[in-house]
C-alpha cells in the first residue's frame, strides 16, 4: 500500500504516531539537557521544555489516537445499521386492560404472601437467607 494513501486515509493515526515520535524525542532531548547541567537553576528549563512539553504531546498524541478507534467503531456500527436496516421498534404497552384481564384471580395475593412469608423467616433468623444458619456465636 501507497504510504502516502495511507497517511491521508489514517491522518488521525497518522498525527498521532508523529506526536508520539515528537514526545519521546523531546522527553530524550530533555534529559540529555538535564544530566549535562550539574545545578538544579540549570536544569529547570530543559524539565519545563522536554519533560513537561513531551509529556504534553505525548498525551495529545493519545487523544489523536483514541479519537481515530472510536472513528472505527463508528464506522462499524454504520455498517451494521446498514446491513440489518435501521428499523424503529414499535412502542409496547408495558400494562394494559389485556394483561390484567390475563392474570388468574388471586396471583397477586399469592405472589405477596410469598414475598411475606420470607421475609418473615429472613426476620426469625436473624437476618439471613431462609435454609441458611444465622451467624454463630462462641462463647
Amino acid at each position: 500500500m501507497n504510504i502516502w494513501k495511507y497517511a491521508r486515509a489514517q491522518w488521525d493515526r497518522t498525527t498521532a504516531g508523529a506526536l508520539f515520535a515528537l514526545g519521546a524525542l523531546a522527553l530524550v532531548l530533555g534529559w540529555v539537557g538535564v544530566s549535562k547541567e550539574a545545578l538544579t537553576a540549570l536544569q529547570i528549563p530543559y524539565i519545563l521544555s522536554g519533560g513537561l512539553g513531551g509529556i504534553f504531546l505525548l498525551g495529545l498524541g493519545a487523544v489523536f489516537w483514541l479519537s481515530a478507534d472510536m472513528r472505527d467503531e463508528w464506522r462499524k456500527l454504520d455498517a451494521l445499521e446498514q446491513a440489518v436496516g435501521r428499523r424503529d421498534p414499535e412502542p409496547v404497552a408495558v400494562l394494559d386492560e389485556d394483561w390484567l384481564d390475563e392474570t388468574p384471580p388471586g396471583a397477586a395475593e399469592a405472589a405477596l404472601d410469598a414475598i411475606l412469608a420470607v421475609e418473615a423467616a429472613r426476620v426469625t433468623n436473624g437476618g439471613s437467607r431462609p435454609g441458611r444458619s444465622g451467624p454463630t456465636r462462641t462463647s
